[in-house]
């Protein structure tokens, strides 16, 4: 057996190992008084209560609500939203997603909030990437989760 087809078989043996010995971080809401948190498996608090509500973690996000506004955080508990708006999905990604230039899914989720001007109270809808960039939709469509991705994406 040639050197590169041992180094070859060795890496990749390498790379399922430490693939099985690598678990993603399950966290879970759980309350204190009156406030949540996340706790890990081992029932540590991963991410601090400060939250007057949390929704489980989808796509590594998570809706809470601090205060009165809704906002959006990741694994770290740091705020990638922040918390001005009055609704959202309880799970990120459960809606939507749109394609990237490769045609993987990338799932979206939308917050909403009531913009207040002297004529009427409207409801403002934003969409938000898993890092809580807001997506500007001008020319790019945003799918359902039933949608198929099309075989050519005119979007990009």
């Amino acid at each position: 057996m040639d050197i590169a087809k041992t180094r070859w078989m060795m890496l990749v043996a390498f790379i399922l190992l430490n693939s099985l010995s690598i678990r993603a971080q399950i966290l879970t809401p759980k309350q204190q008084g009156e406030l949540w948190g996340y706790v890990d498996e081992s029932g540590n608090f991963v991410i601090q209560p400060a939250f007057k509500q949390v929704c489980e973690f989808s796509h590594g996000v998570a809706a809470v609500i601090k205060g009165e506004s809704i906002g959006l955080i990741d694994t770290q508990g740091n705020m990638i939203q922040r918390a001005v708006y009055s609704q959202c999905p309880l799970l990120f990604g459960e809606s939507a997603f749109q394609p990237n230039y490769r045609g993987e899914r990338k799932y979206i989720g939308w917050l909403a909030h009531e913009l207040q001007n002297s004529a009427s109270a409207q409801l403002g809808v934003v969409w938000v990437d898993n890092k809580g960039k807001i997506i500007i939709t001008q020319a790019k469509r945003i799918y359902t989760l039933d949608d198929r991705i099309p075989d050519v994406l005119w979007d990009y």
